[in-house]
């Protein structure tokens, strides 16, 4: 069940027991507080209050602790390119899925002085260049960047936080140990891996479905083939596994028909960093 969102508390003695704490919104971030559930995999306590430090935008932002102590972060990396060809195929070919971006979590991490925060772009949609996300980091964590689909006729996934789909008769590619998920190989293309799993044949491995920030949702999930013809979430050709705007995301595939067919390619989604601290 989503839990709404608070307005922070005005609170400027700063802090709860051993929690860091910031009592100004910083640069780059949303702030707000929630009060949790208690879900065991939210890493909450029922009825604590938590605010909440929130990096969309990518760019590079510097985080000034007002106090030093521990919080709760994830850093979710871009997700790579699905889709696109470069070759003059006469036959048809469907392409690959982009990997989710790296998802790493840590709770009680202890912060002292100002951190260092850096919100991976996904990869890019330019022609007959396939990109892999850019990581996302926060001090010395980070969360690599998810790997481009094996775009080419029999083309290789490349390597990630979690690995691309590969095309045809080409492998897909590994994902980082601890972060994601391979991505998977098929003749109608590969899925990307995903956060909670490998990419299946054409599917996009899934995503991790978590409340970090008092509302549950997806992140980091695998692009689908350009097969995948499904109609989830009103996606034609099936862009990911969840919905496209989930952060980390790896693009989706698409068909091409040998010359005159699509050709586009669809990009991940951007990383996100999530940090929270408990206040009451």
């Amino acid at each position: 069940m989503a839990i709404s969102k608070l307005s922070p508390t005005i609170n400027p003695g700063g802090g709860f027991g051993d929690w860091a704490y910031v009592h100004n919104q910083p640069e780059g971030a949303e702030m707000y507080e929630f009060v949790a559930d208690g879900n065991e995999q939210t890493n909450t306590i029922a009825g604590a209050r938590y605010r909440v430090l929130k990096y969309y935008d990518t760019g590079n932002f510097v985080l000034p602790w007002d106090r030093n102590g521990k919080i709760d972060l994830l850093v979710v990396g871009g997700g790579g390119t699905g889709g696109g060809f470069t070759q003059d195929n006469t036959g048809a070919q469907y392409i690959g899925g982009g990997g989710a971006g790296g998802y790493v979590a840590e709770y009680n991490r202890y912060v002292t002085g100002p951190s260092s925060l850096t919100v991976g772009l996904p990869g890019q949609n330019v022609p007959n260049s396939w990109q892999n996300g850019k990581n996302s980091s926060f001090d010395d964590i980070i969360a690599v960047g998810g790997g481009h689909q094996g775009a080419n006729l029999n083309g290789v996934g490349a390597a990630g936080g979690s690995g691309g789909g590969g095309t045809g008769s080409g492998k897909s590619g590994a994902g980082n140990l601890g972060q994601g998920h391979d991505g998977g190989s098929s003749s109608n293309g590969g899925g990307g891996g995903g956060a909670g799993g490998a990419g299946n044949g054409t599917l996009g491995g899934p995503g991790l479905y978590r409340n970090w920030d008092g509302v549950w949702r997806w992140y980091a999930g695998g692009g689908m083939s350009g097969n995948r013809q499904d109609h989830y979430n009103g996606q034609t050709p099936y862009k990911t596994h969840a919905s496209i705007e989930t952060p980390g995301n790896g693009g989706g595939g698409n068909y091409y028909d040998g010359g005159t067919g699509n050709e586009t390619q669809y990009n991940g989604q951007k990383g996100i960093i999530i940090v929270r601290f408990r206040v009451g």
